[in-house]
């Protein structure tokens, strides 16, 4: 399980609102092969500079890669993908 902060509640209330969410899933099949080397080397902590230099493809390329995981995935950011995998 996550916590979440509630905006639109937060502003009625006036006060910060944090809510219990259901922890998601990674799931890595809707990933192209290429998406799916990029999101492991994310997984592992590598910089974008680090996973271009890894793949040998440019840095623009490896940033469209991680925007189209974060999308497909519905992670929001790096960390929230690293979280996914872990629960």
């Amino acid at each position: 399980m996550r916590l979440e902060i509630d905006l639109r509640a937060s502003r009625v209330v006036g006060a910060a609102v944090i809510v219990a969410a259901p922890s998601r899933k990674l799931k890595l099949s809707g990933l192209t092969n290429r998406q799916r080397e990029v999101a492991a080397s994310i997984l592992a902590g590598r910089s974008n500079k680090a996973i271009a230099h890894e793949l040998g493809i440019q840095l623009s390329t490896v940033k469209d890669h991680v925007h189209a995981i974060l999308d497909r995935t519905g992670a929001r950011s790096r960390a929230e993908l690293i979280s996914m995998s872990q629960g």
